[in-house]
């Protein structure tokens, strides 16, 4: 028996499937027994069941849905849907608009020849395959290439038998060993595409870049393909081949002609006499090359080319391709073979000159690989890593081919529900597939890390179609790639470039395949290690792309137009408002007037409102902002701007006047990564705000987040004095550098202040602190700690307390030995003018101040060296000829170039204490000033509170101590080795932080909860077990009105931390449930606290599903994004879908406090 079910209205069915003969009866009497029309569908986990068997196999239940019928905009007489097509804005917004208008499938008519436009991966992946439902068939209006093609394999049917016998015999050609034997000669032609663009390159003349792009994949084609020159390479103003203009024109023609009449294309006119003359001629010029190869005597090797293993290939059978086949295959190899990947190359080059991070990157990859034409039999292709994600996020925004055509068969029901009659033309549209905002966040920016193996292996291999897939994919996929590839790479290796009126480049709306509009570019030879040219030597004063993004340069304060600036920060350690002080710097050096605030002080926030500057330009200020996020919540000092947002874009108001950018700091580990900063960039945007470059972003999971915002500020540089037409007059700075020339510190006399300087008073102490595991077994430790409550200061369960770390004075005494300094010294800081990090002990500290009490409240020793510190250190070590080449060594470093030696200098030297144990004998050479500007100040740590302030003044805190092992040395955290070592009656400054309603328990206490914690995440769920119980809260079968459950997850049972306090509160009926997931058990199988919600899916779907739980986890990102995706599964299995959980995000059911 197979149960069907109806979501619609609940109702449900068993009936015996397999005593059925016929589908169609089937469906009908389950509709009938259902009390619905047969307007529905079955649907079966997530395949759509459209015949007997499908159904029969169920062993869960079938759904039965209601069919969907795809709408689209009415129709004009004759013309059908072309005008939406085509008139207005172009047709790729106004496909835009229609998909968003009537949804993922659409109907449409050409003429009147109807067609379903599809734009979602699920359905993408049914029509895409041949099956029994959906096959390649030429026919209007796409019939008009079969004059072109012929029965070549990108025009022919498959039925066609043409089409059969070419794909058979043609697959070996390209095969990884055939493919492997093409690099040869594309380095031969590349080579020849090189002394051309060197030509250009000697004094900057400007050049057609599609032009040559062509050219060199045209003669590509024909050399590796057919063994045939078309000379287009053989000098700079070589004349394009007859071929090549015959086949330029009747691809331009191919769009007009599919919307003429075929009665206008048989009149005799001028237009249709040229288009018939250069098949004649295309056909001729083939015919020539193949009959030239045919009258050559067969060598001792065949097949050394394409074009011989198609006159010698035969099938099983003995059956050769004739010639005219060949011919048609030949043409379709020259159009799809060069056409596609010159214009993946234009818009490649285009894209990296508006985006010069990614410039950067690719530079750098070449550079690493020591990539040379003097050698290219030792250039290995395939560690073409990001050039390769560069070109295919290139394919994502410009797909050659933007349509792929299929033929339903018969009736069928797409995977999103929608009904297709038979015989009815099936489009899947690359563009809005590939901008897909559900599939691609941001679809509009240029980002190729979505092309990371990580990231891709996320979607499906049907969201991304530039070469179609399965049977009737681009045969020629991997030549192109290969192709591509080796061409970008000799470009971005050998030149700096220059596109002027970049930002008017756009897609032709006339052409079949997505060109650009036509542009010059301006090339200037590059050297590895050597600064690009000037602006001013590059003839191009009102563009910048061509410079290193890393390259901040002076910029003329006479020249070019100047608007307010406002920079903006959202900052919880001190990070974003350093990185913004630094962004206003560089437009004060511009000369711009600027304000620095944080976002909850800008002006419209605290006016509730936006007034627009007068004027009508584009960008009448600037708008910069600088934010990092917690949990996808905003800042504290963001809070206020975050409820202005929500509250202009409700009243959709208008932001039009603003040029703005956004950079955010974050952590990847958590699933709201980026969260806060991406809402601020929609905001502007979608209220008319003008992006000036991309969103930029920090991730402290890979580190070195200042690398990324140097990147992003040079960028930021480069598109402001690009946009406002600023003069550069030299390139003299890179973002890293810090000046502080005036900054002065005297010695004063040493005084209590002194001594105390920067030790905050210590308000708390210790009550109580116990070992929560067995260090012995387990090697760690967890301290359960418990602390006086501070006088005037409260807190609810899930609040946050600021700790104050005291440095180990043992680390206090090494460092002042290294250094030679006397600890009980007094200092103080004079106010001074020029730049430094806020974040710095020069910029952070006045005094006066004892060393001792320097080292010990207020520099961060344990935290990693930074750039800064290497920069300062070897400007200070190469004045001294005995130093000087250490000190180059550490200037390198510092910089842009020298990200890779840094990281591994870093291996060596984790804490700012070895690297002053290794070269601290050279710290003499500084002033006092210097490491005070490269040191930065401690940071308090923050900690879940495990309490419940109704049990009295009290506070505890879980924490474990944090120790990394390396090299055979312990590093301990700064914060945690403080904390776990304190002993009863010691004290501590600390301060309580709201978590502001983010992680409270629900008001309605009969609300069922779901907590979800690993190791000290257990902390804030100590702190709600203890307040229920204390509210005498108990379960539903201990009498109460509660349900809360606990998923704890550790390694082992030696980890399992207050096991017993948890029994006691399953016992008393404050907890219900305790589930333990051990990820390194002694015995059984190892799981994680996702696999316990798998485990018990009926338990936790109940719940949240029917009885609207709260769910909350704590602990690393990477543990929610694994929740995340366990509730997912869960709401899939029984039927809701993976959205749901956005629904249960949306209704403020599911709050996190998690860390990297």
């Amino acid at each position: 028996m197979v149960q069907f079910f109806n979501p619609t209205n609940g109702s449900s069915v068993e009936i015996d499937a397999k005593s059925y003969q016929q589908f169609e009866k089937l469906k009908i009497d389950v509709c009938k027994a259902l009390d619905i029309g047969t307007d529905y569908y079955f649907k079966y986990g997530n395949s759509i069941c459209q015949d007997l068997t499908s159904v029969q196999i169920a062993t869960d239940v079938v759904q039965v849905l209601p069919i969907k019928h795809a709408q689209g905009p009415p129709t004009t007489p004759i013309l059908g849907n072309i005008p939406d097509m085509l008139f207005g804005p172009g047709p790729e917004v106004n496909l835009k608009r229609i998909f968003n208008e009537y949804g993922p499938v659409v109907k449409l008519f050409t003429f009147s020849t109807e067609q379903r436009l599809v734009s979602d991966p699920i359905d993408a992946e049914v029509v895409a395959r041949e099956s029994e439902y959906f096959t390649k068939e030429i026919r209007f209006p796409f019939s008009v290439t079969k004059c072109l093609g012929g029965d070549g394999l990108f025009t022919s049917s498959t039925s066609d038998p043409h089409w059969e016998l070419a794909h058979k015999l043609l697959m070996p050609t390209f095969s990884p060993k055939a493919i492997k034997n093409y690099t040869h000669e594309i380095f031969n032609i590349t080579i020849a595409l090189k002394k051309i663009f060197d030509t250009f390159a000697k004094d900057g003349t400007p050049v057609p870049l599609n032009h040559h792009m062509t050219n060199v994949t045209f003669e590509s084609i024909g050399r590796v393909g057919f063994g045939y020159s078309f000379h287009v390479l053989d000098t700079p103003d070589a004349l394009s081949h007859p071929f090549l203009e015959a086949m330029g024109y009747c691809l331009g023609e191919l769009i007009n002609r599919m919307l003429t009449p075929d009665f206008v294309k048989a009149m005799p006119l001028p237009a249709n006499k040229k288009f018939n003359n250069s098949i004649a001629l295309m056909k001729k010029t083939v015919d020539e090359v193949i009959a030239a190869r045919k009258s050559k005597p067969k060598g001792e090797k065949e097949n050394k080319d394409l074009l011989d293993f198609m006159l010698n290939a035969a099938d099983e059978h003995g059956t050769k391709m004739p010639d005219g086949l060949i011919r048609d295959q030949v043409i379709t190899f020259l159009i799809a073979g060069h056409d596609t990947t010159s214009n993946t190359l234009t818009w490649a080059i285009w894209l990296l000159h508006q985006n010069p991070v990614w410039l950067k990157k690719v530079q750098d990859e070449v550079d690493g690989l020591h990539w040379s034409l003097d050698n290219p039999e030792q250039m290995d292709v395939s560690k073409l890593s990001i050039v390769e994600r560069v070109l295919k996020e290139t394919l994502r925004m410009h797909p050659p081919v933007q349509r792929i055509s299929k033929v339903c068969k018969k009736d069928t029901v797409l995977p999103s529900g929608y009904f297709v009659p038979a015989n009815t033309n099936c489009v899947i549209s690359a563009n809005a597939l590939h901008n897909n905002p559900d599939v691609y966040p941001e679809p509009q920016n240029f980002n190729p890390d979505r092309w990371l193996p990580e990231e891709e292996s996320k979607r499906s291999p049907f969201s991304w179609l530039p070469f179609s897939i399965g049977a009737r994919g681009c045969i020629g996929r991997q030549f192109a790639m290969l192709e591509a590839k080796i061409v970008l790479a000799t470009i971005v290796r050998y030149y700096h470039f220059l596109i002027p009126g970049a930002e008017n480049v756009k897609p032709l709306t006339s052409s079949a395949i997505r060109k650009a509009t036509p542009f010059n570019i301006k090339f200037f030879n590059r050297e590895v290690g050597v600064a690009p040219p000037k602006l001013a030597d590059m003839k191009e004063a009102s563009s910048t792309s061509s410079l290193s993004p890393t390259k901040i340069g002076a910029v003329s304060k006479s020249v070019g137009k100047r608007v307010p600036v406002t920079v903006l920060f959202g900052s919880n350690t001190g990070t974003s408002m350093d990185y913004a002080e630094q962004v206003a710097n560089i437009y004060k050096d511009m000369g711009f007037t600027v304000l620095t605030k944080p976002l909850n002080d800008w002006a419209p926030v605290k006016a509730g409102t936006y007034e627009p500057l007068p004027g009508n330009d584009l960008m009448r200020e600037l708008i910069i902002i600088v934010s990092a996020t917690y949990n996808g919540n905003p800042p504290e000092n963001a809070e206020l701007f975050d409820k202005f947002m929500n509250k202009m874009a409700l009243a959709k108001a208008s932001l039009a006047g603003i040029g703005f950018s956004v950079f955010g700091c974050g952590n990847s580990e958590w699933r709201t990564y980026q969260a806060f900063p991406i809402k601020i960039c929609n905001f502007f945007e979608e209220l008319g705000a003008y992006k000036i470059n991309p969103r930029g972003e920090a991730n402290a999971k890979v580190g070195d987040m200042d690398t990324s915002f140097e990147y992003w500020v040079a960028a930021l540089w480069t598109m402001t004095v690009t946009k406002f037409g600023l003069q550069v007059e030299q390139v003299p700075r890179t973002t890293e550098d810090v000046t502080y020339d005036d900054a002065k510190v005297d010695c004063v006399e040493t005084s209590e202040v002194a001594k105390n300087y920067l030790i905050k008073p210590k308000n708390a102490k210790v009550i109580s602190t116990s070992e929560e595991q067995n260090p012995s077994i387990t090697q760690r430790s967890t301290k359960n700690i418990l602390l006086s409550l501070p006088e005037g200061q409260i807190y609810l369960p899930g609040d946050h307390v600021e700790v104050y770390p005291l440095q180990d004075p043992t680390i206090v005494k090494d460092f002042a030995a290294i250094t030679g300094i006397d600890l009980d010294m007094a200092f103080e800081i004079k106010e001074f003018s020029n730049r430094v990090s806020s974040r710095s002990l020069l910029a952070s500290v006045r005094g006066p101040f004892t060393f001792r009490a320097l080292l010990t409240a207020a520099a961060d020793l344990t935290s990693p060296p930074t750039r800064t510190i290497l920069k300062v250190f070897g400007d200070a070590l190469q004045k001294d000829p005995v130093t000087s080449e250490l000190g180059k060594k550490f200037v390198e470093m510092s910089g842009p170039d020298g990200k890779q030696a840094f990281t591994e200098f870093l291996k060596e030297h984790r804490t700012i204490l070895d690297f002053f144990k290794h070269y601290g004998q050279h710290a003499k050479k500084l002033k006092l000033k210097d490491w005070l500007a490269c040191i930065q100040i401690v940071q308090p740590r923050r900690y879940s509170i495990s309490t419940s302030q109704k049990k009295g003044k009290v506070i505890g805190v879980l924490i474990a101590e944090h120790v990394d092992e390396i090299n055979k040395k312990k590093y301990f955290g700064l914060a945690s080795h403080y904390m776990c070592n304190l002993k009863v009656g010691d004290e501590v400054s600390i301060h309580v932080k709201s978590c502001k309603d983010t992680f409270r328990l629900p008001e309605n206490d009969s609300t069922p909860v779901i907590m979800i914690g690993a190791g000290t995440g257990l902390a804030p769920f100590l702190g709600f077990l203890e307040d229920r119980k204390l509210n005498n809260l108990k379960s539903i079968s201990k009498g109460g009105k509660s349900t809360t459950h606990l998923i704890f997850g550790c390694r082992n049972e030696g980890d399992t931390l207050l096991k017993d306090q948890m029994k006691k509160y399953v016992e008393d009926g404050t907890l219900d449930g305790y589930h333990l997931a051990l990820s390194r058990p002694s015995s059984g199988d190892k799981k994680y606290v996702q696999d316990i919600i798998w485990d018990q899916k009926d338990l936790f779907y109940d719940l949240v599903k029917n009885k609207s739980a709260k769910i909350y986890v704590c602990g690393a990102g990477t543990m929610s994004k694994g929740v995340k995706e366990s509730f997912e599964r869960v709401f899939e299995h029984f039927k809701d879908g993976k959205a749901y959980f956005e629904t249960v995000v949306k209704e403020s059911r599911f709050s996190e406090d998690t860390w990297g």
